[in-house]
């Protein structure tokens, strides 16, 4: 009697979990099940072969209604309308009742992303999926509703529901993405004019960068003069395929391998930092230090000192730091796997023989400007041209 009880107060538990735990990943729901399958066949020699099976058809029935709105995955599955989060995906069937514009003045109300547990995952919302399944004709739409919008929530619904044209509703992978849809792009492009959102476009717009943005990238380098449009735009062009570019250039291992160790009274808030003004300080502590370390080889701009380098980005740094590793910690390394989705900190740099030079986003701008203005029409057709 007290193994019977036993046995369905664990039989029960066990249903609990399978329908109110949040998805790990696949093996979960299956140990689950396996556990429970042990327990109902250990029952089925105390009881009827016929309760037992009723139980486990039960358990199975119950199993099968969990996954239905659920695609139990380890990563994305590149299928349309499903939505990587961590250990799983959510299956995301688009709302085809509902006009489409009604979906889109939700956008200008109150939402918030769905937790994707993951930084390189977006966790686009049903409505989202929804509007994108209305594909070109959703565009202009969109458009109108970043420009009109009386809402944050607007502006960035419009802007994310854009991407997700822009990708066919399919995510492929962790670190890399398929943006297919050129109108989708061109429409993103038109919103940098507003400079609180130019971050977010090129934070997307860099995930899959495509060439033929360039003129219109170098375009905004040349005529815009906030500087907080400027530069979203030229740290992402790391992300790029463009040869001979005069900023965020290929660093010499001489200097790459450069080393400093932090002083002991920072290495806690350097490795913990949790806010962007800390973060702020102690980049600008740790370009001192390179500099008075290795003053023949590493060189800092004075006005460095005096920015916010760190408006969206913060991350931890190591004690001991490599100077490749701390551009990569600033977000601004070449060919560095996170740069997919990271624009990093408000600074670049520059490579001229075997010195590295720290410089202002103003001055990375003029360098830029001169460099383009000096290639041939037929030069900036070519790098406009390579296939990435």
């Amino acid at each position: 009697m007290f193994h019977c009880r036993w046995f369905r107060v664990t039989t029960v538990k066990g249903i609990f979990y399978c329908l109110f735990l949040p998805v790990a990943n696949k093996n979960n729901y299956y140990n689950v099940i396996i556990c429970i399958s042990n327990k109902i066949s250990f029952i089925m020699l105390c009881t009827s072969v016929k309760i037992a099976r009723l139980i486990l058809a039960s358990v199975l029935l119950l199993f099968s209604t969990c996954l239905s709105a659920q695609v139990v995955d380890s990563g994305p599955t590149g299928r349309q309308n499903v939505l990587p989060v961590e250990g799983a995906g959510l299956l995301m069937t688009p709302d085809t009742i509902t006009p489409l514009e009604t979906l889109i003045n939700r956008l200008d109300g109150n939402w918030e992303f769905i937790e994707t547990g993951k930084g390189y995952w977006i966790g686009y919302t049903e409505d989202m999926f929804s509007i994108a399944a209305h594909g070109d004709a959703a565009v202009p739409e969109l458009v109108s509703l970043f420009k009109s919008a009386k809402t944050k929530n607007g502006k960035f619904g419009a802007i994310y529901t854009l991407h997700l044209i822009g990708i066919n509703r399919e995510i492929i992978a962790r670190w890399n993405e398929n943006f297919v849809n050129a109108k989708a792009r061109a429409a993103l492009l038109s919103l940098m004019q507003e400079k609180e959102y130019a971050h977010d476009v090129m934070r997307l717009l860099m995930r899959d960068p495509w060439q033929s943005d360039l003129p219109y990238l170098f375009n905004i380098i040349a005529t815009e003069k906030d500087n907080d449009i400027i530069w979203p735009v030229i740290n992402v062009l790391k992300r790029y395929y463009i040869p001979g570019l005069p900023v965020n250039n290929e660093v010499p291992d001489t200097i790459a391998e450069l080393t400093i160790l932090l002083k002991p009274e920072d290495k806690k808030a350097v490795k913990y930092a949790d806010s962007m003004e800390e973060f702020n300080s102690k980049i600008k502590a740790i370009l001192k230090l390179y500099e008075d370390t290795f003053p023949d080889q590493i060189k800092v701009d004075k006005k460095l000192y005096q920015e916010e380098l760190s408006k969206f980005y913060a991350r931890g740094i190591k004690d001991k730091l490599h100077l490749q590793d701390f551009l990569e910690d600033l977000g601004i390394r070449r060919d560095d796997v996170f740069s997919y989705c990271s624009i990093g900190a408000k600074l670049e740099y520059y490579c001229k023989g075997n010195v590295l030079y720290f410089c202002t986003i103003s001055t990375a701008r003029e360098m830029l400007n001169k460099w383009w203005q000096s290639l041939s029409e037929q030069q900036k057709t070519e790098i406009c041209l390579v296939l990435i």
